[in-house]
């Protein structure tokens, strides 16, 4: 989840479970006056959120040598 550390931190997201169902709680506001409106709920599919960060961990593994192979070019194109 996009910036969850930093909603968590504030107070404004929370995490609950319910009947082996996992839910997001976040607090909204109205952007006019600022003035808390109903929380939203949400339910979370836990697997969706394991299926994403294989994704990520895959990503960066690619982005890791990707970053490796650059950097020995630029070393390289320098070394001339």
């Amino acid at each position: 989840m996009e910036n969850y550390k930093a909603l968590k931190d504030a107070g404004i997201i929370t995490v609950s479970k319910v009947d082996d169902k996992y839910y997001t709680t976040r607090k909204t506001f109205d952007t006019d006056t600022g003035v808390a409106k109903d929380d939203v709920v949400s339910e979370i599919d836990l697997s969706v959120v394991k299926y994403d960060l294989v994704y990520i961990n895959k990503n960066i593994e690619t982005e890791t040598q990707r970053k490796v192979d650059w950097e020995e070019f630029e070393t390289d194109l320098e070394a001339l």
